[in-house]
């Protein structure tokens, strides 16, 4: 994946490219066919395909005060997705002051036409930039650049795929439809830090991953898969603050079933597959232990009938 670096001039072998343009967080089945629609205008016209995207997302810029965590696919995550869906290479803006100040037609000028050198844009049809975002399709359209405009796309349900719908569904701990929304399996990318290693004391090792700036699920157990370095392993995992011992954070404690090796300054990739229960604060280590096995149980069970 090639992501332009603002502070250099831009490769003549980018330039005149079709862009797809938005936050693309999430990457859901809406946002990938826009990327189509885009991918097959590039190839049509025989110019590369591209996607301008921000970051940070504008949504944390604009926020006067710290805000939860909603990101379902952090800028690396992002980045691969649109990769994988068709993008040639990726224009990731800072978002900062002077971008999110400038004037539609300033936006237009500097930074489409005389920054990446486009020939085109898709974009949904409630895409909106400038300041006060009160740039529109028709300012693109008539600022001379082959404007294509995509409607809102449904699923069987009639529902609009969006972010805003993903995310409520990973708070409700619903993982199969939100996995059916993204039309990719939603996981969590951490590195492996060194936690209080109780787990190790009473025969469940875990892995314990922080959760960054991904959007936290509903907190309790999951069966999980963890991915690392390409191979996946079948595993239990906790997200949240552990009653018992009451975290500031949440964090990710995933057990792996028959592994037994440190994987310390590494990076997993926690895919929760069924929500098994909710976080529960228990009266003492052996009630804990019981649970942990009864959890390891259900979670064998589920993953058994799981297709990855």
């Amino acid at each position: 994946m090639i992501i332009h670096d603002f502070s250099k001039p831009l490769d003549l072998l980018f330039h005149r490219s079709i862009a797809a343009i938005g936050n693309f967080d999430a990457v859901h089945r809406g946002h990938q066919a826009l990327l189509e629609i885009g991918r097959k205008r590039a190839r049509h016209l025989g110019k590369p395909f591209s996607v301008l995207t921000f970051e940070p997302h504008p949504r944390s810029f604009f926020s006067k005060q710290p805000i939860e965590n909603f990101r379902v696919s952090p800028a690396p995550i992002k980045h691969e997705l649109l990769s994988q869906f068709g993008a040639d290479f990726v224009f990731s803006l800072p978002f900062d002051i002077t971008i999110s100040s400038m004037p539609p037609s300033a936006f237009i000028d500097i930074i489409l036409k005389n920054t990446l050198h486009l020939h085109g844009i898709v974009c949904g049809y409630d895409f909106h930039f400038g300041c006060n975002r009160e740039g529109s399709i028709i300012d693109l359209q008539n600022s001379g650049l082959d404007t294509i405009e995509v409607g809102s796309i449904k699923n069987a349900k009639n529902e609009i795929y969006a972010a805003t719908h993903v995310r409520e569904y990973i708070k409700q701990g619903d993982i199969r439809s939100t996995n059916d929304l993204l039309g990719w399996n939603w996981f969590i990318r951490g590195t492996v830090s060194h936690g209080d290693k109780r787990g190790r004391t009473i025969g469940f090792p875990t892995l314990n991953v922080p959760m960054g700036d991904t959007i936290a699920p509903k907190f309790g157990v999951y069966a999980s898969l963890t991915r690392h370095n390409g191979t996946l392993y079948k595993s239990v995992s906790n997200i949240g603050i552990r009653p018992m011992f009451e975290l500031p954070t949440p964090i990710i404690e995933t057990y792996i079933f028959d592994f037994d090796r440190d994987m310390y300054g590494e990076d997993v990739d926690i895919i929760p597959v069924q929500f098994i229960r909710d976080e529960i604060k228990f009266s003492s280590i052996d009630e804990l232990k019981s649970q942990i096995e009864t959890d390891c149980t259900i979670a064998k069970s589920i993953l058994e009938h799981h297709h990855a």
